[in-house]
């Protein structure tokens, strides 16, 4: 178990593109913003073939909003509030074939959204909650040879990271090892 926080004077923030001709550089946003939260870990193995681990983070991120007067901290962009995943692990023949499932789960969050034609202030929207799952096999058939199979986003999961910008749905991959 893990509590952290930080508190930040003048934040560098990654996008300013000043007018009248827009060039975009990073600036120190005057005022301050706080992370606290906990981490929590559990890994475990319940026998020599079989592993789990848990996380959870719970982490609260505020910052002075710039386009308000309020000064009440606001949430901050892309950052959720609750986050956590469950990784299992489990091997058979001798550690030759290996099985791993696992789950990531992102919970809400908010974001800037800038209307055409982008000069008027940001308007918050809110990101929705995901949980992306994962699978992944490999059998190694010599001490030299292997054979590895992915699937991310098993479910296909429809998702935003950011607002508007797409992100990949579900892919399989297919691999070979070779060692000497």
């Amino acid at each position: 178990i893990t509590y952290f926080r930080a508190d930040l004077d003048d934040e560098i923030d990654g996008l300013f593109c000043p007018p009248p001709d827009f060039v975009c550089t990073a600036i120190n946003r005057p005022g301050e913003s706080r992370r606290r939260g906990v981490e929590v870990t559990l890994d475990a193995e319940p026998s020599e073939q079989f592993q789990i681990s848990l996380a959870y983070t719970y982490s609260d991120s505020r910052a002075d909003d710039p386009n308000t007067a309020d000064t009440t901290l606001a949430r901050e962009v892309r950052r959720p509030l609750h986050s956590g995943s469950v990784n299992l692990n489990r091997s058979w023949l001798d550690k030759r074939l290996n099985v791993n499932v696992s789950a990531a789960y992102t919970g809400e969050r908010e974001d800037d959204f800038f209307p055409p034609p982008f000069f008027f202030p940001a308007e918050r929207v809110t990101l929705d909650s995901y949980m992306l799952l994962s699978l992944a096999a490999r059998y190694r058939f010599t001490p030299q040879l292997t054979v590895i199979a992915r699937i991310e986003n098993a479910l296909d999961e429809d998702y935003e990271d950011v607002y508007g910008f797409n992100t990949p749905g579900a892919g399989a991959y297919l691999g070979v090892r070779l060692g000497m």
